[in-house]
């Protein structure tokens, strides 16, 4: 699939939804299709009269996003979300999600998962957060 598929595809999906915000890959992650797609949703949500799109937030992929090792520009997160009432229900998630999970020490264990999740809980004192990149944000 081209990326102007793609592209057209994500444009299609916000006019029928009207999503206020949207997540994404971070756009340095390692794995290509992150990119590619983080990039395609960015050129979607160009400005345009009457989009319901007020911010598009970039997220963090454990084995991809830290796996760059300065290739990429390095996810910087700007924006938290506390999780500390959701935790369980995405660890619960997580599991179901067996074939992409791996065992430790790998930073996509479950065991690190949480590590993480701590780590961006005490950047905003909870005890657990998700990190994002804010791509775009638009006061309406």
């Amino acid at each position: 699939m081209t990326r102007l598929k793609i592209v057209k595809k994500i444009e299609l999906l916000i006019k029928k939804y009207k999503p206020k915000i949207i997540y994404t890959h971070y756009h340095g992650d390692l794995n290509i299709d992150h990119q590619i797609l983080s990039k395609s949703v960015i050129t979607a949500t160009r400005p345009i009269q009457d989009s319901s799109v007020e911010a598009i937030y970039a997220f963090e992929v454990l084995s991809s996003s830290d796996y760059t090792f300065g290739i990429n520009k390095n996810f910087q997160p700007n924006h938290f979300e506390c999780i500390d009432k959701f935790v369980k229900i995405k660890i619960n998630a997580l599991k179901k999600y067996s074939g992409e999970m791996r065992d430790d020490p790998h930073s996509r264990s479950i065991n690190n998962v949480i590590n993480l999740s701590k780590l961006r809980g005490a950047q905003m004192f909870k005890s657990f957060a998700e990190a994002f990149v804010i791509l775009k944000s638009y006061s309406k």
